[in-house]
């Protein structure tokens, strides 16, 4: 039944009080507005009488259940009290057994550790008695034959047997109370093994000897063979040939001394090393390491000791390279790599290195090399600065200083590989310090020295500033050379650079980018100083140009028709320049240094010209204003002074313009012909 229908009377729903989000205030909100409250209030009240009604039959009806349930509960309680006890005391039974059941287990887990601890007793007991009896075995089988020269190998062999048992025996207890026994005739085992080897070695018999470094392999030994090797045989023979006597009659030349170690191993041992590496299951033993190598190296060390001072340079990179030559060619020697390897590993292959002071050395050649260039870059320029032949397109002595240095940081007989990177930064210092005088000198506007005295008569700075200029051409060159050789270090450039490895090429070539734009402002600067020198030259004939008005004002000079003889003398430092440097610069250099000069001479000229120009215009209007212009028009067709001075002036911009057109741009030359239309225009008026 719809509960809105339940009762007629009653405006609003039941389910309405159930809803999760009901709220008292939006209910009388919204049914208050419909019914109005005091009907809403009695129908409230009646609808709770509903449900007290509707409580009251439902606690009716389920009365008789609840009873019954409650009855049965009670029965289930008493049948559970009835099982309590017998359940208490079977777990107090359980318990006991436990009990009982942990004690067994400890006493029986102690019963086979005893077990265990008598069966180990036992085993040590039979091993030492085993390890006694080998012992006595091996002492016995010996001793009967210690005094032979040529023991049975077979007996050997036996005796070797019995003691590879009683090393297991050893092993499997911790046997020290009998150490004496074991000892004793584990010497005795050795040194009739090291006879029987050493006396087959000096027979050369191939199958005693291979039998022994089986023995030696069996019984673990193999580096008492590798001992008695170098004892009995190698170290007898190195000192005949590593002693200071030696040395002194090969005159310090130590390869002689490596040459003959080499046929040593290439004579002597080449029996020993052939059947090591040539037959079977013989391994572990390294005789060119453990018996050769180490009393090479104790030999050189003790008797050789000199050859590792490195305070004559020259000899000791002599014997450094000789010496790494050597051990390249004993590394050789070693047919298994593993074998190699271990040598280059070894502790005194490192040992040998740390022998040769290679820091001391090159501080020695560090010194060497910038002491000489910096002895051979003067602070002032001189007539002794050319040199007296080019040497690789150097002509300046500093530069030809400063090229050797870099040559010899990597000459063959300086050069050293495991020092390259500090070659290479004294590679990188060489050229910073020629940069560094190179512009020190500009610092200095390139002081120049003649003589003993300051420069004072006008003929000492001319040929003071002929020098200079002499220098900066030559210094251009150089450093376009230097420039040159640096852009492609390993190609053409720098070919004594061939030594460098090619994985560390490029990081190299980077490092050489900020000498290369150092030598580009160098020559910009040089190109200015030129400029400047020629200009300056030039110069005081520009000026001439203002005496004209003095030479055809009132002096009655006949109309010219030539250029001025300033011109010859003001272009003669050009020219002058264009043959001193076209054999040492490239033209388009030649090109661009004339071009600026005639730049700055045709800004100064055109200054120059306009005043002159301007300074006729003025004179003629002073002139018209006196009116003295009538004394001047008897003669119309007489030409002025003023007409002249201008035509004169026309004639020298004319020449010079057309010898400079080939150097400037045509925006300069047609400010020049500018200045010749007006002064056409000036004459017409």
């Amino acid at each position: 039944m719809n509960n809105s229908t339940l009762n007629p009377n009653v405006s609003f729903p039941k389910d309405v009080f159930m809803q999760d989000d009901f709220n008292v205030d939006l209910f009388l909100q919204k049914f208050c507005s419909k019914t109005g409250l005091h009907k809403l209030h009695k129908e409230l009240g009646l609808y709770i009488k509903y449900l007290q009604s509707l409580m009251i039959d439902i606690v009716n009806a389920e009365s008789s259940a609840i009873v019954n349930l409650s009855s049965e509960l009670k029965v289930l309680q008493n049948k559970f009290f009835n099982i309590a006890n017998p359940l208490g005391q079977f777990k107090e039974e359980v318990s006991l057994i436990y009990k009982i059941i942990d004690v067994n287990l400890h006493s029986i887990k102690n019963l086979l550790e005893q077990k265990e601890n008598i069966a180990s007793v036992k085993a040590r007991k039979i091993n030492e008695l085993r390890i006694l009896i080998s012992s006595h075995k091996i002492s016995g089988i010996l001793e009967l034959h210690i005094e032979d020269k040529n023991i049975d190998m077979e007996i050997l062999e036996r005796s070797v047997d019995q003691y590879i048992l009683q090393q297991m025996y050893c092993q499997n207890c911790n046997f020290q109370e009998f150490t004496s026994q074991t000892t004793h005739s584990t010497e005795i085992l050795n040194q009739m093994l090291n006879n029987t080897f050493y006396n087959s070695l000096l027979v050369k018999n191939t199958e005693h000897i291979v039998r022994c470094l089986q023995m030696y392999m069996m019984m673990n030994t193999q580096n008492i063979a590798e001992q008695l090797y170098a004892q009995k045989v190698v170290r007898p023979a190195l000192l005949k040939i590593i002693n200071q006597e030696k040395l002194t009659s090969c005159k310090g030349d130590v390869s002689e001394i490596y040459t003959l170690i080499s046929d040593f191993i290439k004579s002597d041992m080449s029996y020993l090393l052939n059947i090591v590496y040539k037959s079977n299951g013989i391994s572990g033993f390294s005789f060119l390491l453990n018996s050769v190598w180490v009393q090479v190296y104790e030999l050189l060390k003790l008797n050789l000791g000199t050859i590792y001072a490195p305070g004559n340079p020259h000899g000791f990179h002599l014997r450094f390279t000789q010496t790494c030559a050597f051990l390249s060619q004993f590394e050789q020697h070693f047919l298994d790599s593993s074998e190699r390897n271990a040598f280059l590993q070894h502790s005194t292959y490192a040992a040998h290195k740390q022998l040769w002071n290679l820091p001391i050395y090159f501080e020695i050649r560090y010194m060497e090399v910038l002491i000489n260039l910096h002895h051979s870059l003067p602070k002032r320029v001189n007539s002794a600065i050319f040199a007296e032949q080019i040497v690789d397109e150097f002509k300046l002595v500093p530069s030809i200083s400063a090229w050797n240095a870099l040559r010899e940081c990597f000459s063959p007989n300086v050069y050293l590989s495991q020092l390259l990177n500090r070659f290479w930064k004294l590679h990188l210092q060489v050229l910073s310090q020629y940069s560094v005088w190179i512009r020190a000198l500009f610092e200095k506007n390139v002081p120049i020295k003649l003589g003993k005295h300051t420069l004072q008569t006008e003929e000492e700075l001319a040929l003071a500033t002929e020098l200079k200029l002499k220098f900066l051409i030559h210094l251009y060159s150089d450093v376009v050379a230097f420039n040159n050789k640096i852009q492609d270090p390993f190609g053409a450039g720098l070919l004594y650079l061939s030594v460098v490895p090619s994985n560390l090429r490029d990081v190299f070539t980077k490092c050489l980018i900020d000498p290369q734009q150092q030598f580009q402002k160098h020559l910009e600067v040089i190109e200015n100083f030129i400029v400047n020198i020629v200009y300056s030259d030039c110069s005081i004939h520009v000026k001439k140009i203002l005496q004209i008005p003095r030479l055809y004002r009132k002096t009655n000079r006949s109309t010219p028709v030539s250029p001025s003889a300033y011109l010859s003398s003001m272009t003669q430092p050009v020219n002058s320049f264009y043959k001193t440097s076209k054999n040492d610069l490239a033209d388009v250099v030649i090109k661009r240094i004339l071009g600026a000069i005639h730049m700055k001479i045709i800004m100064e000229y055109k200054t120059l010209v306009e005043n002159v120009l301007t300074s006729v215009t003025k004179t003629e209007e002073s002139l018209r204003r006196l009116k003295k212009i009538k004394a001047n028009n008897l003669e119309a067709s007489a030409i002025t002074d003023d007409q002249k001075i201008r035509m004169q002036v026309q004639l020298d911009l004319t020449c010079y313009s057309k010898e400079a057109e080939q150097f400037v741009d045509s925006v300069s030359i047609n400010e020049l012909l500018i200045l010749i239309k007006d002064s056409e225009q000036n004459e017409l008026k």
